[in-house]
């Protein structure tokens, strides 16, 4: 997959979300941060995660949203 689509993550939740936004003509956004390396230390970065993955994602909507016109 990273050869082909020269992506480093894979989102999934998103796109049944996306694709019935898309179907149903509703503009749609999705904002995701990676919180792990899917590997045996998953739940430990997770949590060291957070704090810095809530600050940014809430950074960037108050962004977004302060220039939508």
């Amino acid at each position: 997959m990273r050869e082909e689509l020269e992506g480093d993550i894979v989102e999934m939740e998103g796109a049944a979300a996306g694709l019935t936004a898309m179907i149903n003509k509703i503009p749609f956004l999705l904002i995701r941060a990676v919180s792990d390396n899917a590997d045996g230390e998953a739940m430990g970065s997770y949590k060291k995660f957070l704090k810095i993955a809530s600050e940014s994602s809430f950074s960037l909507i108050r962004y977004i949203l302060s220039n939508l016109k």
